[in-house]
């Protein structure tokens, strides 16, 4: 496998997301790409307050930074992992990152998308820590942990607003 280049429009180091997924040490992996992805974004609230269980606006993420992380995850899983992974498998069930998430997105999401990549049990929405960290995981189940709280898709709107992200960076 050839190597991917990690550049960073922002000085991001991901040595150790590249060392944790090498090892498919997912769990640390996924952790890791929610610190990263908070440093390089992070989330703040109207009055300043930065919230650290939720990364900012992916609408603003930068190109070669998404680029970097979705290349490593998708390197080290052999396509069973990474963004670029979730947006084909939305593309795949009628998601259309040319439509607003209001237009009747929200619940393809939810009740499709979700349980299709193990994000949805049922009818419960487990926490990032509940998921299968293995390659056993269905197909797109990580990166999640970015998406924190108390279950992954209560991020839902900038969950589509990543793939979005992904389609102007052009990242495949």
């Amino acid at each position: 496998m050839s190597e991917i280049n990690l550049k960073s429009d922002t000085g991001a180091d991901y040595s150790k997301l590249r060392d944790f997924l090498k090892n498919q040490q997912w769990l640390e992996a996924d952790q890791e790409t929610l610190f990263i992805m908070q440093k390089i974004l992070p989330f703040t609230d109207e009055g300043g307050f930065v919230d650290e269980n939720f990364v900012g606006d992916m609408s603003q993420f930068p190109c070669m930074d998404l680029q970097a992380i979705d290349q490593l995850w998708v390197k080290y899983s052999n396509g069973h992992f990474g963004f670029s992974v979730q947006k084909a498998i939305w593309e795949k069930i009628g998601g259309n990152l040319d439509k607003d998430f209001d237009d009747g997105q929200q619940s393809l999401l939810l009740d499709v998308f979700s349980p299709q990549v193990g994000w949805k049990i049922d009818d419960f929405f487990p926490s990032p820590f509940e998921l299968n960290f293995s390659l056993d995981a269905p197909q797109g189940e990580l990166p999640a942990t970015w998406v924190n709280s108390d279950s992954v898709v209560a991020a839902d709107r900038n969950i589509f607003e990543a793939w979005k992200r992904l389609k102007i960076c052009q990242i495949a």
